[in-house]
């Protein structure tokens, strides 16, 4: 079994169209798990047999453009979602009290680059871009915490972080969304000299483990918190 995860920002107008069509093929697959289509973009992640899931990511990269590397792929022993579940709404990730254009949002950093800054003791602010309870279940060493139960929250964070404008600030979180929209909204607000983790915690998981990190890593299914080490591809 295998677990995806992915998300792209684009327009959409036929969102409905693309629902049903959508919906219809995971069934057909029996895939389960969550999509959320808007105006704005697609974000899924869904569970299903090695054959299914690689259908789905070929499917999704010719429909919506999605770059293979955009796409998080990992094991799993059993679907790690109870049903299906393919909704229109009008975000991609809920923002709620905040918003930030994302034409805004700041360059990638990739997980080899952070890793050698990481190694290198560089000055540097990381800033979770998840929840309070994600941060506590594990984070990269030194990250600022977040104190916000929702991301919807984000922009409550502006008070704790205000003197860090002129500083080196990268963001993460699980896969990479949320950052699309933090760091937009970071550099909407001031911040110089922002970038985002590319991928997220998932994608750097695969390439160096828990190097740099403490704890594990909370994911919103029903394997609860994952060991790094577990997604280490170079390892496996």
């Amino acid at each position: 079994m295998k677990n995806i995860l992915y998300y792209k920002f684009m327009k959409l107008n036929n969102v409905e169209d693309l629902r049903e069509e959508h919906e219809l093929l995971c069934r057909e697959l029996g895939l389960l798990g969550k999509v959320i289509i808007a105006q704005e973009g697609i974000n899924g992640c869904l569970s299903g047999d090695d054959d299914s899931i690689n259908k789905y990511s070929d499917y999704i990269q010719s429909t919506f453009d999605i770059n293979d590397s955009d796409i998080k792929i990992t094991d799993a022993e059993q679907h790690t979602f109870r049903k299906l579940w393919v909704k229109i709404k009008s975000q991609i990730i809920n923002t709620k009290n905040w918003d930030a254009n994302i034409e805004h949002k700041a360059e990638y950093i990739e997980p080899e680059e952070l890793k050698s800054k990481f190694d290198a003791g560089e000055d540097m602010i990381i800033l979770d871009a998840r929840n309070n309870y994600e941060y506590d279940s594990g984070h990269f060493k030194n990250a600022l915490y977040p104190n916000i139960r929702w991301f919807s929250h984000f922009h409550e964070m502006m008070k704790d972080i205000e003197g860090f404008k002129d500083k080196q600030v990268i963001t993460y979180c699980t896969g990479g969304i949320r950052c699309e929209k933090a760091s937009a909204f970071l550099r909407e607000n001031g911040f110089r000299n922002v970038k985002q983790l590319h991928g997220g915690v998932i994608n750097y998981a695969k390439k160096f483990g828990s190097e740099h990190w403490e704890g594990k890593c909370l994911v919103f299914d029903k394997r609860n918190e994952l060991d790094m080490d577990s997604l280490n591809h170079s390892s496996n």
